[in-house]
């Protein structure tokens, strides 16, 4: 993946968890119906900002990430 789809993908999963943020702090109202599970989506959108984050760093710098254990 090239640099655009990345930021892309970084713009895009930043704005979800704003999204999911904005609808997970607004009360519940009894009654209201069904809510989708917001934190859950805060979360997997937060891990691909993250990833999206290392791998920008990967193309910017030109090496890539290894782990901790890696050779």
């Amino acid at each position: 993946m090239t640099l655009v789809p990345t930021l892309l993908m970084l713009a895009c999963a930043a704005a979800i968890f704003l999204v999911a943020r904005h609808f997970y702090e607004k009360p519940w109202e009894p009654g209201g119906g069904w809510r989708p599970p917001w934190l859950g989506i805060m979360f997997v959108s937060a891990l691909v900002v993250l990833v999206a984050i290392a791998h920008l760093v990967s193309l910017i710098t030109g090496t890539p990430l290894r782990g901790r254990f890696s050779p």
